[in-house]
């Protein structure tokens, strides 16, 4: 018996194949339509996120307790630990010249282990200009109790016309930066300055810090806005002096715009799924 197409108001069979197609057709194109919209979403956010993102600084100047109470504000923050520069092989009072990058967990002596956490440290030849990375000279390692200054060991700059470098891999997405910075070979209080750079090597803020030999003082670097921390540049305009930090606490935490996008393409996912099954639905009923 031929199957019937109801016209007007004419009979129209439940399993005519063609009302059948008809059907999934519309509910195929429903699914492309709002595919298409979620399509658009991804895209649109993709092309906004760097820019709406583009964050500025915030300088916890001697306020400990202001930095952590700041991270802790940050959904799903999480502090990766805290490199002291402990690590180092030197003795009282002795110095080395490795040369740079000192990272983490590859072997430079006096850093026959690397450094603890996932930073680099080296070495800037534009000093107080240091814009971007340019590796620069031999650094300096001072071990503890040196007559430089320091109590702990320290790793800075060998030159006078170099900055020291603090570099922080975009993976890692450090958004804050707990320090004691320094300023060594010279007694009492000199001004260093501190700069911060975004991940793509946007320039995000400044301070002039007041930093002794002994690193009694505090600086929390707070990435604002959703940003991350790509680089921290020391630089000492006081003649003689050698800038840099010790004790970095490293706070991370996904990119917002890096959650959305991955919950939309979860949901991408679960839609293409469920269109598989329901075509495969379809086949199964047409055998």
């Amino acid at each position: 018996m031929r199957a019937m197409i109801g016209l007007a108001n004419g009979p129209v069979f439940e399993n005519n194949p063609l009302i059948m197609n008809t059907s999934l057709h519309r509910a195929a194109g429903k699914r492309n339509v709002v595919l298409f919209l979620v399509c658009r979403v991804f895209g649109m956010l993709v092309l906004t996120a760097p820019v709406a993102l583009r964050a500025a600084v915030t300088f916890h100047v001697n306020d400990q307790t202001g930095f952590t109470t700041a991270m802790s504000a940050v959904t799903n923050n999480t502090l990766l630990g805290t490199e002291t520069f402990g690590g180092s092989a030197l003795g009282t009072n002795s110095n080395a010249n490795p040369n740079p990058p000192i990272t983490q967990g590859v072997p430079n002596f006096p850093y026959n282990s690397g450094l603890v956490m996932p930073m680099t440290v080296q070495s800037n030849s534009l000093g107080g200009s240091a814009s971007v990375v340019s590796m620069g000279t031999i650094l300096l390692a001072v071990g503890p109790n040196s007559t430089r200054g320091n109590i702990t060991p320290v790793i800075t700059i060998a030159s006078t016309t170099n900055s020291l470098d603090w570099i922080f891999s975009p993976t890692t997405q450090v958004n804050g930066v707990g320090l004691n910075p320094f300023s060594i070979n010279g007694a009492g209080f000199s001004n260093i300055v501190i700069s911060a750079y975004s991940t793509t090597g946007a320039f995000l803020g400044s301070t002039n810090f007041s930093a002794d030999p002994a690193s009694t003082q505090y600086l929390g670097v707070e990435a604002t806005g959703g940003d991350q921390i790509g680089r921290i540049n020391f630089w000492s305009p006081t003649a003689g002096r050698l800038p840099g930090g010790i004790n970095a606490s490293l706070y991370a935490t996904p990119e917002p715009g890096r959650a959305m996008l991955l919950g939309l393409g979860l949901g991408l996912a679960v839609m293409r799924r469920r269109r598989r099954r329901d075509q495969e639905g379809k086949w199964e009923n047409e055998s």
